[in-house]
C-alpha cells in the first residue's frame, strides 16, 4: 500500500491551518491468506461474561493486559501467520482471565519489532452488518462472517483486532503532536465499518485508487465530505475547488470530530436523512487527480445514491450498536516488562480516544477502553473489592443500606456504586446483590 502524507488540521471551526504532517501507512490489506501456515489452536475455557456497566470514568495502568512474547517472535522476520497466532494466543490468555466481554482487542508493543505491517492495522474477526458494502471481500468471505474459529480465537463476541505496534511511535494528549495518533486510532477502528462501498450506480468510486486519488479500503479523495480519519477529503469552493485537507483531517461540520456525517451513517449513528442534512457539502470531483486545485466537473451525491448501490444499512440507526468495549494488550520481551512511563502513556492515549469517540459520535456512542470495572479508579477490579460495604464492617448489611438511602440523589461519593455520578436505584440493586459477608 502506498504511503501518503498524513495532514491533520487544528481543531477549530472553519478551515484550519495545517499544524502537523507525518507519514501514515495504514496496514489494512487483503488478508484472507494470512492464516495459511497458522497452526491449529486449543481454545481455553472462558469464565462467565461480566455484567456490563457504564463506561469507565478513568483508566489506570492496571487496565493494560501484559503478555510476554516468550519466544521473541516479534524480533524475528515473522510471517503474517506467526503474528496472528501470537495475537490470538495473547487474546485467549486475556479472555481466559476476564471473559468474553469485549467487542475489540487492541495491541501495543513495549519494544521495536523486526518489522511492521503498516503503521497500524485492523484485523477483521466478524461482521453482522449489511448495507455498508462487501465487508467480507478483504478476507475472501461473504459479507456476513465469523472468523473466531479460523483465527484460533476463543469466545464469540469480538468484532475485530487493532495492532498499533510500538508505543514509542505514538503521542498522548490532544495537542498538535498527538493529532497523528488520534487520527490513526480512529481510522483503524473505523475499518470495522469502512471502506467497502461499491461504486455508485453511475460508476463514481466511493473508495479505492483512481488516478492516484485514493487508497483501497479508504475514501476516494475525489469525495468532498469535510474531512475525517477515514480520508474523506475537504474541498473548498469552485472554479477552482481547492483541496485544503486531503488524506485525513478533522471534520469541519462536527468541529474536532475524527468522523464525518457520512462515516457516522456507515457506523449506524445517524439516519440517511441526518447524514444528508449534516453534511454542509457532499460533492465529487469527477475527474480530479487530487492536485491542489480542480476546475472541471463537480457533481453531488447523497445517502440515496449509497443505498441504491449498497442497499439500506441493516441494522439501521435505531437498532445499531452504539457502545463498544475494547481490551488492550501490551506485548513485552522476557524479563523486560513495560515501564510505568510506557503504560501511563498508553492510558493517556486511550483516555483521549474515549473522548474523541464520544464527541465524534455526537454524544450518542461510547468506546470503553477499560479491561475491568473500577468505579473508584484504584486499579483494583471492583469484583475483588466490597464497594457496597460503606461502613467498612466486613459485610454488606442494614447499616450500609441506611447509608445509601441517606446519600440518595447525591452527585457521586462512596454510595455511587456504579460510578454514574448519582446515587440511585442501580446502586441500591448493586448493594442488594452484594448483601452478606464480603468475599
Amino acid at each position: 500500500m502506498i504511503a501518503k502524507r498524513l495532514v491533520v488540521s487544528a481543531v477549530v471551526a472553519g478551515y484550519a491551518a495545517t499544524v502537523s504532517a507525518q507519514t501514515f501507512d495504514c496496514g489494512f490489506r487483503e488478508s484472507g491468506s494470512w492464516l495459511d501456515d497458522a497452526p491449529d489452536r486449543v481454545l481455553p475455557e472462558l469464565p462467565a461474561p461480566a455484567t456490563v456497566g457504564s463506561p469507565s470514568q478513568c483508566l489506570t495502568v492496571e487496565q493494560i493486559f501484559l503478555y510476554e512474547d516468550t519466544d521473541q517472535v516479534l524480533l524475528t522476520n515473522f510471517s503474517s501467520a506467526q503474528l496472528l497466532t501470537l495475537m490470538s494466543d495473547a487474546a485467549n490468555s486475556l479472555l481466559a482471565t476476564w471473559g468474553d466481554n469485549y467487542d475489540f482487542i487492541g495491541y501495543w508493543l513495549s519494544f521495536a519489532p523486526d518489522h511492521t505491517i503498516g503503521s497500524a492495522f485492523y484485523n477483521q474477526v466478524s461482521n453482522d452488518v449489511t448495507g455498508i458494502g462487501d465487508v467480507g471481500e478483504p478476507v475472501g468471505l461473504p459479507t456476513i462472517f465469523d472468523r473466531h474459529a479460523a483465527l484460533g480465537l476463543a469466545g464469540e463476541k469480538i468484532q475485530g483486532r487493532i495492532m498499533m505496534w510500538d508505543i514509542a511511535s505514538w503521542q498522548p494528549g490532544n495537542g498538535p503532536a498527538a493529532e497523528f495518533t488520534r487520527m490513526a486510532l480512529g481510522q483503524e477502528f473505523h475499518h470495522r465499518f469502512a471502506m467497502f462501498l461499491p461504486p455508485l450506480p453511475d460508476g463514481r468510486l466511493m473508495q479505492g485508487i483512481t488516478a492516484d486519488c485514493g487508497r483501497q479500503y479508504h475514501w476516494n479523495w475525489r469525495v468532498d465530505g469535510q474531512g475525517s480519519c477515514m480520508e474523506i477529503s475537504e474541498w473548498v469552493g469552485t472554479g477552482p475547488a481547492e483541496l485544503t485537507g486531503n488524506f485525513v483531517t478533522f471534520n469541519t461540520d462536527i468541529p474536532g470530530s475524527i468522523f464525518s456525517y457520512t462515516d457516522l451513517y456507515l457506523m449506524g449513528y445517524v439516519s440517511p436523512a441526518e447524514m444528508d442534512a449534516g453534511n454542509s457539502e457532499l460533492r465529487y470531483m469527477n475527474t480530479s487527480t487530487c492536485t491542489p486545485f480542480y476546475s472541471d466537473t463537480i457533481s453531488s451525491f447523497s445517502s440515496a445514491d449509497i443505498i441504491a448501490s449498497a442497499g439500506p444499512r441493516v441494522p439501521d440507526h435505531t437498532a445499531a450498536q452504539k457502545d463498544f468495549k475494547t481490551a488492550w494488550i501490551m506485548f513485552h520481551l522476557p524479563a523486560r516488562p513495560p515501564t510505568f512511563v510506557q503504560l501511563s502513556k498508553t492510558v493517556d492515549i486511550l483516555e483521549q480516544h474515549m473522548d474523541d469517540w464520544s464527541l465524534s459520535t455526537l454524544g450518542r456512542g461510547t468506546m470503553d477502553n477499560a479491561l475491568f470495572t473500577d468505579v473508584n479508579c484504584n486499579g483494583v477490579p471492583d469484583s475483588k473489592e466490597c464497594l457496597a460495604d460503606l461502613d467498612d464492617s466486613g459485610a454488606v448489611g442494614i447499616e450500609d443500606f441506611l447509608a445509601l438511602l441517606k446519600a440518595w440523589g447525591d452527585p457521586g461519593g462512596p454510595a455511587d456504586l456504579d460510578g454514574d455520578g448519582t446515587v440511585g436505584i442501580t446502586d441500591f440493586l448493586l448493594l442488594l446483590a452484594a448483601w452478606g459477608p464480603c468475599p
